[in-house]
This record gives structure tokens, C-alpha cells and sequence, in this order.
């Protein structure tokens, strides 16, 4: 069996990677480096889980899945 305290801080490592990995997204995206997602509308089903608006892209998807993954890195049990 494995600890939940372990558990619980190898999920805090993976969540803070992601956050990284999203960040970078972005600012490739920033950089014109991901030209076809800048000018990509967000999905529909993106729009409804982060109540993003009619007319988000999916640089708002990134910063709405950043934040979330965000949340995640903080749990402590």
C-alpha cells in the first residue's frame, strides 16, 4: 500500500507540470508559434464547463485549464 501523504504530493507534482506544460502553451500561442489555434473558437463543451463566453478561443480554453490545474496543485490533504 502507499501512503496517501505520498499520493497526494505526487498528484500536487503532476498538477504543477501541467500547469507548466499549459504555460507554455500559451505563450507559444502569444508568440505566433501556434498560428491555427489563435484563430481557433473554442469548442462548445470547453464553453459550457468553464462557462467561457459565445465568442472564446482556445487561448481561453488554455487559461481556464491552467487555472483549474492550478487549483488542483494546492490540494493538501
Amino acid at each position: 500500500m502507499i501512503s496517501p501523504k505520498i499520493c497526494h504530493r505526487f498528484v500536487g507534482f503532476l498538477e504543477e507540470e501541467a500547469v507548466i506544460t499549459y504555460t507554455r502553451c500559451i505563450e507559444a500561442l502569444d508568440a505566433g508559434r501556434l498560428p491555427i489555434w489563435s484563430k481557433t473558437p473554442a469548442p462548445q463543451i470547453a464553453k459550457n464547463y468553464w462557462k467561457l463566453s459565445d465568442n472564446a478561443m482556445m487561448k481561453d480554453v488554455l487559461l481556464a485549464v491552467r487555472a483549474d490545474e492550478a487549483t488542483h496543485r494546492q490540494y493538501v490533504h
